[in-house]
């Protein structure tokens, strides 16, 4: 079940999981750059087994001011009842997440 009150997708049965997201942000600075990534448990993907890792997603990297840009990710992951993941961006500045523009999923795969 999704939560927007605190952006969590809290996983009502235990099995494997395709996790999704599209984010998109108006950068703020010249030299910005973000990459997306999911938490389980309050755990970065970075240390996750077989994930692709955080700082493999970076996006944009020395972008320029006001330049808007899009993304996707997703991840199959294991999980168990009561797990919970949450989408971030990470970012070096304080850029604009839109996120009338952005989506978060999970779904159950077996």
């Amino acid at each position: 079940m999704h939560n927007t009150g605190n952006g969590r997708f809290t996983v009502p049965v235990g099995g494997v999981y395709l996790v999704t997201a599209h984010t998109y942000i108006l950068g703020a600075a010249a030299g910005w750059y973000f990459h997306p990534m999911f938490w389980v448990n309050g755990v970065s993907n970075a240390s996750r087994p077989n994930s692709a890792g955080a700082g493999c997603r970076i996006r944009l990297h020395g972008a320029t001011a006001g330049y808007q840009s899009d993304s996707e990710i997703a991840e199959i992951i294991l999980l168990v009842a009561g797990d919970y993941v949450q989408f971030y961006n990470f970012s070096n500045a304080a850029n604009q997440y839109l996120p009338q523009y952005s989506r978060f999923e999970g779904y159950l795969l077996g």
